[in-house]
């Protein structure tokens, strides 16, 4: 059986955003490392009805954050394992391409225990739950024919933990294959929090950093949520304990950056579904 992860010489280059692509840049000038509240620039596709980004997929998607790269396809439904699987109806698996440098080991989680090195890293492990973790309460069901599989590449990584852009990848390529129901789409933001020179009376918070602005950072929180059921579906903090007041304004400002990003995604999934010659409610 062919692997259903992308070789380089299958991935689609993006160009100038055209019909079917989605782009904007939140931040205040053009380079691709966010400035406290601000966001990197971003790009969005989805394959559509011509496959754009990948061919011989349920659907796909390629997103870039600043200088992040993330390529996901959909398989499937493919036929359930059955009580070896759980009836589980999602598998998400993320792997970094061979030739994709890695973030910084200082800025990783504990690593995992019992972790399979013979299938796949610990961070690779990490990153497959917490994609999992982030789009599974969108599903409301499958097509009852078996189970769907995320495969997500990092292609380029300039994140400290590229899980956000993961998630928001696998949501808008599940979103294209249309092989399930979906409650809505899943955007996800992560917040770098940063001790000023008066302790945690003058944190800082930078949005959507990039892998440098994460240097020395006290604390690093994970936000995806559903904005369809104003619900969060995954939230991570690793680093050092900050008191519970600047926790929730971090996971505040991730919600903010969060509803930027999801007015993104509608927009790139309308975008193809009018060139497609489509119309559906997206939410």
């Amino acid at each position: 059986m062919s692997s259903p992860y992308v070789g380089l010489a299958e991935c689609y280059v993006p160009s100038v955003v055209g019909g079917g692509a989605s782009e904007a840049s939140v931040s205040d000038d053009d380079t691709s490392a966010a400035t406290d509240r601000s966001m990197r620039p971003i790009h969005m596709e989805i394959g559509g009805r011509s496959n754009r980004v990948l061919s011989g997929v349920s659907g796909s998607s390629l997103l870039e954050m600043g200088h992040t790269r993330i390529l996901c396809a959909v398989h499937g439904p493919r036929p359930s394992g059955g009580a070896a699987d759980g009836g589980d109806p999602l598998r998400c698996e993320v792997r970094f391409a061979p030739f994709c440098k890695r973030p910084s080991a200082r800025h990783r989680p504990a690593p995992l225990r019992g972790a399979p090195a013979d299938e796949a890293d610990e961070e690779e492990l990490r990153l497959s739950d917490a994609v999992r973790g982030a789009v599974m309460p969108s599903l409301i069901g499958t097509t009852g024919a078996g189970r769907v599989f995320v495969a997500v590449t990092v292609l380029q990584c300039d994140d400290a933990d590229p899980a956000p852009g993961c998630a928001i990848a696998a949501s808008l390529a599940l979103a294209d294959a249309g092989v399930v129901e979906l409650r809505g789409l899943v955007p996800a933001c992560a917040v770098a929090v940063h001790e000023g020179k008066d302790g945690a009376a003058a944190m800082r918070f930078v949005v959507d950093p990039c892998a440098t602005e994460c240097t020395g950072a006290r604390s690093l929180v994970v936000v995806a949520a559903l904005p369809a059921r104003r619900s969060v579906t995954y939230v991570e903090q690793r680093g050092k304990a900050v008191p519970l007041a600047v926790l929730r304004e971090a996971v505040q400002t991730c919600e903010e950056g969060n509803a930027a990003v999801h007015s993104l995604m509608r927009k790139c999934v309308l975008e193809s579904l009018e060139e497609d010659g489509m119309e559906k409610e997206v939410i």
